[in-house]
């Protein structure tokens, strides 16, 4: 399960069972009443995480983009939200 490519209906699968397993409530802020809608990687991809499930957790939207952001500016990846700037 380490290798699921996003996109691909594995990945859509996958994606819609951790929603509901974590009741699509957002699981990376304590105390977030938003409904999650992404999933999100415990360890990222890029530092050797896996899309094993024990490695994912649902999101809501403002949460999973923010640490994307922040992990970007981290690592020095650039920005995610660069990619769709024509």
């Amino acid at each position: 399960m380490g290798d699921v490519r996003r996109g691909t209906r594995q990945w859509r699968r996958l994606r819609a069972a951790i929603l509901a397993r974590d009741g699509y409530a957002c699981r990376m802020v304590e105390g977030c009443r938003a409904r999650a809608t992404h999933v999100d990687h415990i360890v990222p991809v890029v530092l050797g995480g896996s899309s094993h499930p024990d490695n994912l957790r649902a999101a809501c939207a403002v949460h999973n983009l923010a640490a994307g952001g922040a992990l970007a500016s981290r690592t020095g990846l650039g920005s995610p939200s660069r990619a769709w700037v024509l």
